[in-house]
């Protein structure tokens, strides 16, 4: 009997392992938008922790964030640097703002890039983001 799960992709696995020995905010994707992980540091960014949370998807992301751009407009999930990132197969770059799960609005700067297992096999994205600091 075969197992219907697909199976996680090896990369995947060793950038969610990566990304859990970082002290910088990290979130992981698959190719279909999926998230796989994200870190303690992003925990305290998004105000909730990746094992009781509730997002499965880029879509939850910017459902359950509401992304706006320096203008105050909402961002669309395909918008977002991790689903930007997807659909475009390439790096992308974004200062946003989000409202955590705690109801606090959070600055951000988030850079995604895609991760390909070989040439022309993407397997998902991660996105990094940060909160700019502010100059006194």
């Amino acid at each position: 009997m075969s197992d219907a799960r697909p199976q996680r992709s090896l990369l995947l696995i060793l950038a969610r392992e990566f990304a859990s020995k970082l002290a910088t905010p990290v979130l992981i994707v698959d190719a279909e938008g999926m998230i796989v992980y994200f870190n303690e540091a992003a925990e305290g960014v998004l105000g909730q922790k990746y094992s009781e949370t509730h997002l499965r998807s880029v879509e939850d992301l910017a459902r359950t964030f509401r992304p706006v751009d320096a203008a105050g407009m909402p961002i669309s999930s395909t918008a977002l640097p991790i689903g930007n990132t997807l659909r475009q197969q390439r790096p992308t770059h974004l200062v946003l703002e989000i409202v955590d799960a705690n109801g606090v609005h959070r600055k951000l700067e988030s850079t995604a890039f895609p991760l390909y297992a070989h040439l022309n096999d993407l397997v998902g994205a991660v996105a990094v983001f940060w909160e700019p600091q502010v100059e006194a």
